[in-house]
């Protein structure tokens, strides 16, 4: 009768809870990546500590008690002193409990410890799951899930078996637990030997079995929208990038072009629709400074008397039937304004936000920048190159007649008088002799007569282009004035903002209003999802001009862009396959971002509208598949059928007789030859037997006595027969006693 498989003893079992403990610290500590969170040292240290102090457990035990006294007051210090410091809730208690994380991951821990550790490493997950909607995060929890079950399981073994051995668990003579001291070849080498694979396995089929039923229902069942609708949304800040602000210093945008990560993916039910060359508008920035330009505090106030909390805005362009819906992804860290390419008839948010909104100048900005990624969906878009504001020339009056063109440094205006004034799109607020320079230039490109605004802006673009070549990579001219007037002045190369601002100042120097726009600029068209992907690399700064009747008109004045946009919006022509003539990508990283996109359509949606219609293409695929292997075993049946039926050979006789006669082989070898132990016999043999052999070299590597007891019991496992077997756990149990008492009488 064979002996039952060896257990694990309770040393064994509180490595492997020690091990799944700091492996599970790791997952969850590594989920702060998906915050916007300000806790970079404290998971650096986390992610370098935890590790080394799992690998080698004897490093914890070294810890002093006064070490563990002061753990609790200095803590709740650290929390106290972050608290008063950010007054941000989330964030306070994210990195309050990547500090709690980390002191139980190298710290010795018991049952209840063990526990304590699976519920902060849960609060971490949980948060990030609220926040975040990368997928890279499913995989993640599954890990997470995997590990803390596997945990749970080696804290309930490892409390049972010590309940059995109460010995096993107790202290050494130096007051460190016997299982610190521990090598990890051997606990792994021990934990493969219990393991019965079939259980595994079958454990491995039941838990992927459950993850796609859960997913399964996520799909069908109702559900709302958890990162827009829990109020974790709304206690931690988000971040823009410094060129999608309401400030922008000259620069900016050039630092956000050197990142070539994804800012904004875009479907569009008509690709046909998407212009050649698409300009995603986000803000304009209307004041000039010497350091940048900015949204001024008159727009601004234009902007803040919108809040609005809504899941739809109405827009100024009228509806249509036959416009495409366009959907955005505006990914976390980019901005709070949303990218926008003309006029919209309606946004559509999947869950009430506030807003900020400027029908007029086609501004949509949210009250916060979002923390995770944002979704959208837009009706009735006309992507164009001009902006109606009908309002435009009473306010250029306005601004006139308010006084506040002056001219002089000294001369200007607190900022608490600037709220009620319309925004500054005709302030120059520079040095005379800057001054005098810049209506030179003018009279030089040719002061615009008779209200030709469009044609002064286009002599303008070719006065700059002739002048300054395109480099990202640019060095200011040092000098006294202003820093525009200063690169006008020379020949160094400049990028779009340069040129942006520098057409503003020639045109609001001719008595036109001009200001600077922020956005994108392209993108290009992901044949694997079938959305246009742009990048942070894409980031433009162009401008906008005032015709002098009632349109704002975009000119972009970096060379090569073309200059005054084009008068009237074409649809242009797709290519064969129906995509857009933009320029198409289709690499590694246009199909991992096609998995992004997959995601946010079918997991991240306004409704269940996109999960039905994947559970129904599920569907149909599924159908399909299994006509299609009908057919095939149909055929195949047919095909035997034919061939049986066609009259036999000598030769088909033969070869079936041989066929037979092989198999029959086979199954008479693999029962009568014992195929089975001589397959074991390869791998290793018996699991009981593999691990005596393991022991006996052990104990020959320390020099061990030839005629100890152990040995004898060892080379009974190693090659005796089975019946003659005392029990396993015992007989190893009894080799590691042996082991470590010849190792101590060799020390002393």
């Amino acid at each position: 009768m064979e002996k039952r498989r060896p257990q694990l003893d309770s040393l064994t079992l509180h490595q492997v809870r020690w091990l799944l403990g700091g492996l599970l610290a790791l997952l969850a500590a590594w989920t702060v990546f998906y915050m916007d969170v300000e806790a970079t040292g404290l998971l650096a240290l986390t992610t370098i500590l935890v590790p080394v102090v799992t690998w080698r457990p004897v490093l914890a035990s070294k810890l002093p008690s006064w070490a563990h006294m002061l753990a609790f007051p200095v803590i709740v210090l650290l929390f106290a002193a972050d608290f008063y410091q950010t007054r941000e809730p989330l964030p306070v208690m994210i990195r309050l409990g990547l500090l709690l994380l980390l002191y139980r991951g190298v710290t010795l821990r018991t049952r209840r410890e063990d526990m304590q550790l699976i519920l902060l490493c849960l609060f971490l997950v949980v948060v990030a799951g609220v926040l975040t909607v990368s997928m890279v995060f499913v995989l993640q929890i599954l890990l997470f899930t995997g590990c803390a079950l596997a945990l749970m399981l080696a804290i309930t073994l490892s409390t049972a078996a010590a309940e059995e051995n109460p010995g096993d668990a107790k202290a050494k003579a130096d007051g460190r637990p016997a299982w610190v001291k521990v090598d990890w070849g051997v606990t792994l080498g021990r934990l493969r030997a219990v393991i019965d694979w079939r259980v595994l396995a079958l454990g491995s089929v039941l838990f992927s079995g459950v993850v796609a039923l859960s997913a399964l229902l996520f799909l069908m069942i109702p559900r709302f929208e958890l990162g827009t609708n829990f109020f974790m949304d709304y206690m931690l800040s988000g971040r823009s990038k410094s060129g999608f602000s309401e400030t922008v210093s000259f620069g900016d945008v050039v630092d956000i072009q050197q990142d070539r990560s994804l800012a904004l993916s875009v479907d569009v039910s008509d690709p046909g629709r998407v212009p050649l060359v698409p300009y995603w508008r986000m803000l304009i920035l209307d004041e000039y400074t010497q350091n940048g330009f900015m949204m001024s505090p008159g727009l601004s106030a234009e902007l803040r008397s919108s809040d609005v909390e809504t899941t739809q805005h109405r827009g100024s362009a009228p509806a249509s039937t036959d416009a495409p819906v366009w959907t955005f992804y505006l990914e976390a860290g980019v901005s709070r304004y949303l990218p926008l390419l003309g006029a919209y008839t309606q946004i559509t948010l999947p869950s009430p936000q506030t807003l900020r909104t400027n029908r007029t100048q086609q501004i949509v900005a949210l009250s916060k920048d979002p923390v995770k990624m944002t979704a959208y969906r837009v009706e009735g878009m006309l992507p164009g190159s001009r902006i109606e504001d009908p309002e435009m020339v009473n306010r250029v009056a306005e601004w006139k007649a308010s006084g506040r063109t002056r001219e002089r440094p000294e001369e200007r205006y607190d900022m608490e008088d600037y709220s009620p004034l319309p925004p500054a799109y005709l302030g120059l607020f520079i040095m005379a002799d800057d001054l005098a320079k810049l209506r030179g230039w003018v009279e030089e490109i040719g002061a615009p007569k008779d209200g030709d605004h469009e044609g002064f802006v286009t002599r303008a673009c070719a006065w700059l282009e002739r002048r300054h070549g395109y480099s990202l990579s640019m060095s200011l001219p040092q000098g006294e004035g202003d820093v525009l007037v200063r690169w006008m002045d020379s020949p160094e190369p400049g990028h779009c903002e340069m040129f942006a601002g520098s057409l503003v100042l020639l045109c609001r120097a001719a008595g036109i209003p001009a200001r600077v726009t922020i956005g994108f600029k392209g993108g290009v068209w992901n044949e694997t999802s079938g959305s246009i992907t742009v990048t942070n690399a894409d980031a433009h700064a162009w401008c906008e001009v005032f015709d002098g009747k009632r349109h704002w008109v975009r000119a972009d004045p970096t060379p090569g862009a073309g200059g005054l946009g084009p008068r009237e919006q074409t649809a242009p022509q797709v290519g064969a396959n129906g995509a857009p003539r933009l320029e198409t990508d289709s690499g590694w990283a246009a199909r991992w971002n096609s998995l992004r996109v997959f995601w946010y359509r079918r997991i991240v949606s306004f409704d269940q509208q996109s999960q039905l219609d994947m559970v129904r293409s599920a569907g149909r695929a599924a159908e399909s598949y299994a006509k299609r292997l009908i057919k095939e075993l149909d055929q195949r049946l047919k095909s035997l059928a034919e061939w049986v039926a066609t009259p036999w050979s000598l030769g088909r006789v033969g070869w079936a007789a041989g066929a037979l006669a092989a198999g029959g082989l086979l199954v008479w070898g693999w029962r009568k030859l014992h195929l089975v132990a001589w397959w074991r016999a390869l791998r290793g043999g018996d699991p009981v037997r593999r691990e005596a052999g393991r022991w006996l070299r052990r104990l020959d590597a320390k020099g061990l006595p030839g005629d100890h007891a152990v040995r004898a019991e060892l080379l009974r496992l190693r090659y005796g027969r089975k019946a003659t077997w005392a029990p396993s756990t015992r007989i190893f149990k009894a080799a590691r006693t042996a082991l470590r008492d010849w190792s101590r009488r060799r020390r002393g």
